[in-house]
C-alpha cells in the first residue's frame, strides 16, 4: 500500500513538474514569437477573415504581457461584408488576453481580460421587441437576439470570462415606434471569480439635458445559457435626469409615458427567479402622463417616493412613503395635489395614511370647481374578497378657507363596477354660505340652475351633515333605493332668490337637499329692514331637462305699508300695472301673506305671485300734489299681475272716503268720497277719475309730474253756501295740491255764475288763488287771492268786473235791476271769514269802485216815484232833449227813471254794508251826488242825496225862444209844468232810509 502511495505520488510530481515546464516552455516561446506578431498585422487579419469568414482589416497589432498572462492588443479594426463595401462593424481598440493556464487545464482556449474601446453600435428594433445589431447580427449570421433567449445567451457568456469592459462604446437605438433615441455612450466593467460576478456600469444620453444611469450588480451562481434562474445577488441603480418614458414605450407598448423625467436609486436583491427585496427613492421632475391601453390618460405632478419592498413566489408587499404627490382626475379617482402618504400595498389588501397642507381635490363635472385642502388627514383601507373589493375611510377630515369636513365612508366595488356601492355620512361646517354651490353635485343640473344655485346664497356660515347610501349607478336614487341628503343649517346668509326681487338678509334657517328636492326654511330673515319669520322654499324636482321652479310661502308677514311699498317697487311687479303706485308714500303696519313660484330656468312655467294684505289705521300720501289719505284700514289681494281684490276705507281732509282697488285686466280704483261715487283711471300723463253727481260733473286729471298741477274739467258746477261753516275745518289745507279748474257752467246759490277758470297753488299758510276768471254773456270778471288757513279760516279776493248788460247781470245775481248802463266797471278788494265759496256777508269787508256810462236808473218803486218824480222832471230838462222837445215829441216823459251819462263811487264794505261818500250820478238835466249806506245783508238804505239840477244849461234856451213864432207856446209850457215846481227841486236833498223793496224818500232842504 505504501508503495502504492509512493508510486503515485511520484507520479503526480513527475506530472507537475513536466506540465510547469511545459507551461514555462510556452510562456518562453511566446515571448519570443511577441516582436515576430507584432509586424504580422496583415497575417493575423488573415487568419481572423479565415475564422469569421469575412473580411478584416487590422492597422496594427502587437501582443504584450501581464505577468503570465499575454495580451493581444490590436487597433483600427474594421469588419467588412463580403463586397467589402459596407463596414459591419468598427472597433477602436481591442485588448484581448488567454489565460494560458486555464486553457491547458481545460484543454482549449481561455480568454483572460477583454476590453474593447470606441466602437460605434447601431441597434434596431423589431415588432416582436428583438434586437437587430447593425453588423454584428450579419457578421454572427444571426437575424437578431430575441427578448429572452438572446439576452440570456449573451448574460451567460459575459458573464463566464474573467474580466470584461467596454469603454467608449457609442449606441444608437431605432425604437420600432418613434423616433431615435439620441446618442448614447456606454461603459462597462465585469470581473468574474468562479460563481461571483461583479458588474459595473454607465449610460449616458448625449441629449440637451445630460442624462446617466449608473448600475452595479454584485452575483452569485453559474450562468446558463437558458435561464439566469441560478444567480442570486445585490443590484444598485441610479439614475439621473432619465426619460422613463423612451424605455417604457419601446418595451412595454400597452404602457405609454410621457414626459417623465426622474432621478432616482434603487437597491434590489435577486433570489433566483424573483426580487427578494428592493429599497428605492424616485424624485418625479416633472409633470408626466402613463396611457394603458384603452385606459384615459392618467396624468401625475413632480412628486417624490420612498419604496420598500418584498416578494416570495408565492406573494409581495410595497411600503412607499410619497411626498408632494398630485396627479389628475382619473376615471372615478379624483384629481389631488400636493398629497403627502403613506402606503402599505399587497395583492389582496392595502392601507393608505395621507395628509396634505395646501393641496386640492378635483372631481371634474361632479362639483363646480376643484376643492381647495389647507389640511387633510385621512385612512383608507381596501381588501379583496370573493373577486370583491371593499374599501374604507374610517377617518376623513379636511378643511379649507371655506368649509371643514370630518366624514366616515365604505365603498363596495364587485366584479361589475358599475354596481358598485357606498355608503358615506359627513358633518360638514361651512364659514361661507355663499360657496354652498362649490359642493353640490352639479352632474344632474342644469346650467341655469347651476348659475341659481351659484348666486343663490351668499355669506352667512352653516353647519349640517351629508347622508349617501346605495348604489352610484342609481345616484340621486329616483327609485328611492338609496339616499342622498344634506340637511343644514345656515346663518346670518343672503338668500337671492332672484335677481330681480329684493333678496333676503341675515337668513337664519335650515336647508335641505333630499333626492331631487331642495327646501329652505327660513326661521328668519330681513327684508328691506323688516324681519321676516316662517317662510318656506322649495324646489320640488332639479333634475336635466326639466324646468326648476322655485317656490316661495310666506303665511304671515307683520311688516310695515313703508316696506310693503319699498318692497313692490323693487320687484318686476313696478313694471306692470302696480308701478303706477310708485309715486305713492305708504305709511302704517301691513299684515301680508305671499306664495310665489319664480322660475330659474326656461321653460312653461311663468312667474306666479299670489298675496294678500291687511292694514289698519294707515296713511297714504301723494307727496307731488299734497294729498293725504288717513285712518286707511281693509284689505287687499294681489297676484303677478296687479291688484284683483281690495276694500279699504280712510279720511281724506277729515272726511270719510272709501277705496275699491282693482287692476285686472285694466287698474280702476273706485272711490266714494263725499256723496261721490267715482273711479281712477291710469293715463299716459296721469291718473284721471270723473264726477258726475248733483254738485258736479267733469274730469279730474292727477299728473305724474309733481311740477304739474291738477287739472279739472267741469261741464258743470253747483256750489251751496248752506253748508255750516265749521265744516270747512274739516280740511287739511297742507295737503290741498296745486289744482287748475275749468268749469263751463258754475252755480253758486242758484244764481248763473257762467264759465268759470281757477287756478290754485298751495302756500305756506293756505292756497293762494293765482288766477279766478269767470263770466258769461252779461259780465267777465277777472281776480286773484288768497285762502287762508292761519288761525280762522279767511279768504281775499282781488280784481275787476265789468259787464256790458248791467241789468241782467243784476238779475242774475239777484239784485235790484234798477240800473241800466251801457258798460259798467267795478274793481274791488275783499276779504271775508271763510272759505272763497262759503261768503259770509255779514263779514264780507273791503271795498269795491263802481263806474258806470250811458244808462238809466228805472223801477225805483211807484210810491217813491210819487214823491221825487224828479227823474222824469230832470229828464225832461236834459239838454239832450231839447231837439225833441222843440219837435213837440214828448213820448220819452212816459219812460220812469233817470238817464244818465256817468255814474261813479266808491264803497267801503264792512258788516254786511256798503258805505260811500263820493258816489256821484252825472246826468243830462242834473248831478246827483249820494253818501251813506247800503245794507247789502238787510237790503236797506241810509242814503243822503243831493241833487243839483242844470239850470245853466236848459233855461236860457227858453228865454232865447222868446222872439220866436212860438215863443208864447214854449213860455207857456214852461210856465204851466215846471213853473214853482222846478224852483221847488232846484238844489234839493233827500234821505232814503228802509228796504229795497220800499224805501222811504224824504226831502231834507229847498233852496
Amino acid at each position: 500500500m505504501k508503495n502504492l502511495l509512493y508510486s503515485l505520488l511520484r507520479l503526480l510530481l513527475v506530472f507537475l513538474t513536466s506540465s510547469i515546464v511545459f507551461f514555462a516552455l510556452i510562456v518562453v516561446t511566446g515571448k519570443l514569437l511577441t516582436p515576430y506578431f507584432d509586424k504580422k498585422a496583415p497575417v493575423i487579419s488573415h487568419l481572423i477573415s479565415n475564422i469569421l469568414k469575412k473580411p478584416v482589416e487590422i492597422k496594427q497589432f502587437s501582443i504584450a504581457w501581464q505577468g503570465l498572462t499575454p495580451i493581444f492588443h490590436a487597433s483600427e479594426i474594421a469588419i467588412w461584408d463580403n463586397t467589402q463595401h459596407h463596414r459591419l462593424l468598427s472597433i477602436h481598440t481591442l485588448n484581448i488576453g488567454i489565460n494560458i493556464f486555464r486553457s491547458l487545464l481545460h484543454g482549449s482556449f481561455r480568454l483572460g481580460p477583454v476590453d474593447i474601446n470606441g466602437v460605434e453600435l447601431v441597434v434596431h428594433q423589431l415588432n416582436d421587441n428583438s434586437l437587430v445589431f447593425t453588423g454584428i447580427s450579419t457578421l454572427l449570421n444571426q437575424s437578431s437576439i430575441s427578448k429572452t433567449k438572446g439576452m440570456n445567451e449573451l448574460a451567460a457568456l459575459i458573464l463566464t470570462e474573467p474580466q470584461f469592459s467596454l469603454e467608449n462604446i457609442g449606441l444608437t437605438f431605432y425604437p420600432k415606434t418613434g423616433p431615435v433615441w439620441p446618442l448614447m455612450r456606454v461603459a462597462l466593467r465585469l470581473k468574474n471569480n468562479r460563481n461571483r460576478h461583479q458588474v459595473s456600469g454607465q449610460l449616458h444620453f448625449l441629449q440637451e439635458k445630460m442624462s446617466t444611469l449608473n448600475f452595479k450588480a454584485d452575483l452569485e451562481g453559474r450562468p446558463s445559457a437558458f435561464s439566469l434562474n441560478n444567480l442570486k445577488g445585490l443590484i444598485y441603480l441610479q439614475g439621473h435626469h432619465i426619460l422613463l418614458d423612451q424605455w417604457m414605450n419601446a418595451w412595454k407598448p400597452t404602457v405609454q409615458i410621457s414626459s417623465i423625467n426622474t432621478n432616482f436609486e434603487i437597491w434590489a436583491r435577486w433570489q433566483s427567479d424573483h426580487w427578494d427585496q428592493f429599497q428605492g427613492f424616485i424624485d418625479n421632475l416633472q409633470s408626466a402622463q402613463v396611457k394603458m391601453e384603452k385606459q384615459p390618460l392618467l396624468s401625475f405632478s413632480p412628486f417624490i417616493i420612498n419604496l420598500l419592498g418584498q416578494s416570495t413566489p408565492q406573494t409581495w408587499h410595497i411600503d412607499a412613503v410619497v411626498h408632494q404627490f398630485g396627479m389628475k382626475r382619473w376615471r372615478a379617482i379624483p384629481g389631488i395635489q400636493n398629497l403627502d402618504a403613506y402606503l402599505h400595498i399587497t395583492p389582496d389588501h392595502g392601507k393608505l395614511v395621507a395628509h396634505s397642507n395646501g393641496g386640492y381635490f378635483d372631481f371634474g363635472p361632479l362639483f363646480k370647481s376643484p376643492l381647495p385642502v389647507n389640511r387633510l388627514f385621512s385612512q383608507l383601507h381596501w381588501q379583496k374578497k370573493n373577486n370583491e373589493w371593499i374599501i374604507q375611510v374610517p377617518q376623513f377630515e379636511a378643511n379649507n378657507d371655506e368649509v371643514s369636513v370630518n366624514a366616515q365612508w365604505a365603498l363596495l366595488v364587485p366584479k361589475v363596477t358599475e354596481q358598485s356601492e357606498m355608503s358615506l355620512l359627513a358633518h360638514v361646517k361651512l364659514n361661507d354660505s355663499g360657496a354652498l354651490s362649490h359642493y353640490l353635485p352639479q352632474t344632474q343640473l342644469g346650467p341655469e340652475l347651476i348659475h341659481w344655485l351659484s348666486t343663490a346664497i351668499n355669506k352667512g356660515s352653516s353647519v349640517g351633515s351629508l347622508v349617501l347610501q346605495g348604489p352610484l349607478n342609481q345616484f340621486p336614487f329616483d327609485k328611492h333605493n338609496g339616499t342622498f341628503l344634506i340637511d343644514t343649517h345656515i346663518k346670518d346668509a343672503t338668500l337671492t332668490y332672484d335677481k330681480a326681487w329684493p333678496r333676503l338678509e341675515k337668513l337664519n334657517g335650515d336647508l335641505i337637499f333630499s333626492g331631487r328636492k331642495m327646501h329652505i326654511s327660513v326661521h328668519s330673515a330681513n327684508l328691506l329692514d323688516t324681519t321676516l319669520n316662517n317662510i318656506q322654499a322649495d324646489i320640488p324636482i332639479i333634475k336635466k331637462k326639466v324646468q326648476a321652479v322655485l317656490t316661495l310661502v310666506s303665511h304671515e308677514i307683520n311688516t310695515r305699508l313703508e316696506q310693503g311699498h319699498a318692497f313692490l317697487m323693487a320687484s318686476p311687479l313696478a313694471k306692470g300695472l302696480l308701478g303706477q303706485l310708485k309715486n305713492l308714500i305708504l305709511i302704517g303696519p301691513l299684515n301680508l301673506r305671499l306664495q310665489m313660484a319664480i322660475p330659474l330656468e326656461a321653460g312653461k312655467q311663468k312667474l306666479t305671485v299670489l298675496g294678500s294684505g291687511q292694514i289698519e289705521r294707515a296713511q297714504l300720501k301723494i307727496p307731488q300734489h299734497a294729498i293725504q289719505l288717513d285712518q286707511l284700514t281693509g284689505f287687499f289681494n294681489f297676484n303677478e299681475n296687479g291688484v284683483t281684490n281690495s276694500a279699504l276705507t280712510g279720511i281724506l281732509w277729515k272726511k270719510p272716503i272709501e277705496l275699491a282697488i282693482h287692476s285686472i285686466p285694466t287698474l280702476q280704483i273706485t272711490v266714494h268720497y263725499e256723496g261721490i261715487l267715482t273711479q281712477l283711471k291710469p293715463e299716459q300723463q296721469g291718473w284721471q277719475f270723473s264726477v258726475d253727481n248733483k254738485m258736479a260733473k267733469g274730469t279730474i286729471l292727477i299728473p305724474n309730474d309733481n311740477v304739474k298741477p291738477i287739472v279739472a274739467h267741469f261741464e258743470k258746477i253747483n256750489l251751496d253756501s248752506s253748508a255750516e261753516f265749521n265744516k270747512v275745518n274739516t280740511w287739511n289745507f297742507k295737503q290741498l295740491p296745486k289744482m287748475n279748474v275749468d268749469a263751463k257752467a258754475v252755480y253758486y246759490n242758484a244764481i248763473r255764475l257762467g264759465a268759470v277758470q281757477l287756478k290754485l297753488n298751495p302756500v305756506l299758510g293756505g292756497v293762494l288763488i293765482r288766477e279766478l276768471n269767470a263770466g258769461d254773456e252779461n259780465y267777465h270778471l277777472i281776480a286773484s287771492g288768497a285762502w287762508h288757513i292761519q288761525g280762522s279760516h279767511s279768504t281775499e279776493l282781488r280784481g275787476q268786473l265789468d259787464s256790458g248788460q248791467l241789468s241782467n247781470f243784476l238779475r242774475n245775481w239777484g239784485l235790484p235791476t234798477s240800473m241800466i248802463a251801457e258798460q259798467s266797471h267795478i274793481k274791488f278788494n275783499l276779504h271775508w271769514l271763510g272759505s272763497p265759496y262759503q261768503i259770509n256777508l255779514r263779514k264780507l269787508n273791503g271795498y269795491f269802485s263802481f263806474n258806470a256810462t250811458n244808462g238809466q236808473i228805472v223801477d225805483i218803486g211807484s210810491s217813491n216815484e210819487a214823491k221825487l218824480n224828479f227823474g222824469r222832471l230832470l229828464t225832461f230838462l236834459s239838454i239832450q232833449s231839447l231837439t225833441r222837445r222843440l219837435q213837440l215829441d214828448f213820448s220819452d216823459l212816459k219812460t220812469k227813471g233817470f238817464d244818465f251819462t256817468n255814474l261813479q263811487g266808491h264803497f267801503t264794505l264792512r258788516n254786511g254794508h256798503a258805505v260811500t261818500r263820493d258816489t256821484t250820478i252825472e246826468g243830462p238835466v242834473a248831478l246827483i251826488n249820494i253818501a251813506g249806506r247800503v245794507g247789502i245783508l238787510n237790503k236797506d238804505y241810509d242814503l243822503t242825496i243831493k241833487v243839483v239840477p242844470h239850470f245853466t244849461s236848459s233855461l236860457p234856451v227858453i228865454v232865447g225862444l222868446a222872439g220866436g213864432p212860438v215863443a208864447g207856446v214854449v213860455t207857456w209850457l214852461a210856465n204851466a209844468v215846471l213853473g214853482s215846481t222846478v224852483q221847488k227841486i232846484a238844489e234839493t236833498s233827500y234821505h232814503i232810509t228802509g228796504s229795497w223793496d220800499k224805501p222811504d224818500v224824504v226831502k231834507t232842504s229847498i233852496r
